[in-house]
């Protein structure tokens, strides 16, 4: 692959002018295509500003940034005690069903031993499938708490008779 310099590109002095013009036209069509995009820029490439918030208003996000909180927390909590208790519920299962039939073999480890290590006989797939599980509750708590809390902030934009979702 050869490398080399471009031919068109001049360094005189006479050329700069042509450039910066050239340079300034792709400016102003970036611009353009940028304002089409955003829209906080107007039609003569001003920035607007944000009309201000109502008093209502701000006592609408107020109560809405407590709701929301409030039930993102809940939500939380409860998906972290339903899923270590769904945890909890499948290592059961998995020392129940895996662990404790070796109990009863010639060869497997003794029964005392299976009682006082359950973690160490229940297996690497169960703890898997305990950890998924337990991951799984606490994802759908968290799902339906964000749900929760949008209901919940369209009932506070209704009562207060503030647009919802502007």
């Amino acid at each position: 692959m050869k490398v080399g310099l471009n031919t068109a590109v001049s360094f005189k002095a006479e050329n700069v002018q042509t450039g910066v013009n050239n340079a300034a036209k792709q400016t102003q069509n970036v611009t353009t295509d940028a304002s089409k995009q955003d829209g906080f820029v107007s039609q003569n490439n001003e920035i607007e500003q944000k009309p201000k918030k109502k008093a209502g208003e701000r006592i609408a996000d107020f109560w809405k940034f407590l709701t929301v909180t409030n039930q993102m927390t809940a939500a939380v909590l409860k998906g972290i005690g339903y899923g270590a208790v769904t945890s909890v519920a499948f290592l059961g299962g998995a020392w129940l069903f895996r662990a404790l039939p070796k109990a009863f073999t010639k060869g497997g480890p003794s029964l005392w031993n299976v009682i006082k290590h359950p973690l160490e006989h229940s297996g690497k797939a169960g703890k898997v499938i305990a950890g998924i599980a337990g991951v799984g509750v606490l994802g759908y708590h968290i799902v339906a708490g964000k749900l929760e809390a949008n209901q919940k902030t369209a009932v506070i934009d209704h009562k207060l008779k503030v647009g919802h979702r502007d």
